[in-house]
């Protein structure tokens, strides 16, 4: 960490800063104020909150877990049925191949 006391100016490292960032007005002597924005503390106290996040995010794992198996196991059903279509409209098509070259054949011996 940087130590501010070095100069003249009115800027100084602030140690007991326990919040988020602040802002703060510094000049040198004689010069025109400037505002500066303060860096954050380099570490936090616990929330009096902070256990109550740290359950929370433990079930929120294990029901992440569970949610993706759930995905997973949708997602293979549905490429399933997407096969199964997939094969269903290929032996549709045999058949509509075949019943155009019946369909074609009688024509022809019509015509002849």
């Amino acid at each position: 960490p940087q130590d501010w006391s070095h100069s003249e100016t009115i800027l100084r490292r602030r140690d007991d800063m326990s919040g988020p960032r602040e802002l703060l007005q510094v000049a040198a002597p004689g010069a025109r104020s400037v505002a500066v924005l303060t860096a954050p503390p380099a570490s936090l106290a616990d929330s009096k909150r902070a256990s109550n996040f740290s359950n929370t995010e433990g079930g929120l794992t294990v029901k992440l877990l569970t949610l993706a198996e759930a995905t997973k196991s949708k997602n293979r059903e549905f490429v399933e049925v997407t096969e199964t279509l997939k094969a269903r409209a290929s032996a549709w098509d045999g058949r509509l191949a075949d019943e155009a070259a019946d369909r074609d054949e009688a024509h022809e011996q019509v015509l002849a």
